[in-house]
């Protein structure tokens, strides 16, 4: 340190450490079915993070789904209908939901409008505290 002051260097700099490349990530955007996909995470970390957009569909079946993970749903706009085991949930914009994908589960866009959601899934079934810890609370007692 008291070189990399003394020529005014940073310290990656003085002693050669490897450039680290660039943060950002280059998404393309994926369409099947008319849902269009886009990855907002590089896929390669413990958790995957994308947007969907989900055209309406009142009157479409909905496929389930049982594999291993955890799924944490956002959504951002519109309406979504969940199936997940025996219950089916509509899920407003605003609200979130957090599951395990070992239960047989599937969503669809009810309608009228456009289904914006945000989603985060990892495959190792680790749950996501989506509960703020108030100051000098136990990160334990989150939940």
């Amino acid at each position: 340190m008291p070189l990399a002051r003394l020529y005014r260097l940073p310290l990656d700099g003085l002693v050669g450490a490897p450039a680290l490349g660039a943060p950002r990530i280059h998404p393309r955007p994926r369409v099947r079915d008319g849902v269009v996909t886009m990855p907002l995470s590089s896929g390669t970390g413990a958790w995957e993070a994308f947007k969907q957009v989900y055209p309406p569909a009142p009157g479409k079946p909905i496929k389930r789904w049982v594999h291993p993970g955890w799924d944490w749903i956002y959504v951002i706009a519109g309406r979504m209908r969940l199936l997940i085991g025996e219950d089916e949930l509509i899920v407003a914009a605003g609200d979130a939901v957090e599951f395990d994908t070992r239960v047989p589960h599937g969503f669809g866009n009810p309608g009228p409008e456009v289904l914006e959601v945000l989603c985060m899934f990892n495959p190792d079934g680790a749950k996501l505290h989506s509960r703020a810890v108030e100051m000098g609370e136990a990160p334990d007692d989150a939940g």
